[in-house]
């Protein structure tokens, strides 16, 4: 016996076939050729639609022609002269006619499929690629921008918010005085003493200037 197949997997099959087999599988011309070569087995236990289920299966690729000529034989119990007459009409008459089509379908399917594999691929849209991240340079003020350092208070280096007072910078001077006069006694040169009056003067003489 064949392989049964679901209604899913039937529509499927069917989908990647050229166009004039999808017309043939449910053509009304098909049908009769069917039920006229089964007419002398009689269709009242449902052999006649099963010939035309096998029948089917040959128009979509899954069943080789000379396979469905020994299959009428085996599945469904006819001797030789019956399954070569019904073979024969159904032959002339509908799959000799489109073997090109059917001898066609392995590669009308690889397109169809690869087809179907192409729209889906464009369907995924790929992922945005990531900008690298470079450092931040710091801005560049313009010359006008510049501003001057600011100059340090001389009292707040002395950690005091008010300036010298006025004691301060008397007893400053003061000190500035006496070293000044210091210096310049360090810097005259000693007198040397004066010398003695002669003997048998009178001892006193006025001074040279």
């Amino acid at each position: 016996m064949q392989k049964e197949y679901t209604q899913e997997e039937i529509w499927a099959i069917y989908e990647t076939l050229p166009e004039e087999l999808q017309e043939a599988i449910f053509s009304e011309k098909t049908a009769e050729v069917i039920f006229n070569a089964c007419a002398d087995i009689g269709g009242e236990d449902g052999r006649t639609s099963e010939v035309g289920k096998y029948a089917g299966r040959v128009l979509m690729g899954e069943m080789p022609v000379q396979e469905f000529k020994i299959s009428l034989e085996l599945d469904f119990n006819l001797n030789h002269e019956e399954a070569n007459s019904i073979y024969t009409a159904i032959n002339e008459a509908v799959f000799e006619p489109l073997k090109d089509s059917i001898a066609s379908i392995p590669m009308a399917r690889a397109k169809k499929e690869a087809e179907a594999t192409s729209e889906s691929a464009q369907e995924i849209e790929p992922l945005p690629a990531a900008e690298p991240e470079y450092p931040q340079e710091a801005p560049i003020s313009e010359p006008g921008e510049l501003e001057p350092a600011p100059i340090p208070d001389p009292r707040e280096a002395q950690g005091s918010s008010e300036g010298p007072s006025l004691e301060n910078l008397e007893e400053a001077q003061e000190r500035i005085n006496a070293a000044i006069t210091r210096q310049d006694a360090r810097q005259q040169p000693e007198r040397p003493p004066a010398p003695p009056a002669p003997k048998g003067s009178d001892g006193y003489r006025e001074p040279l200037s």
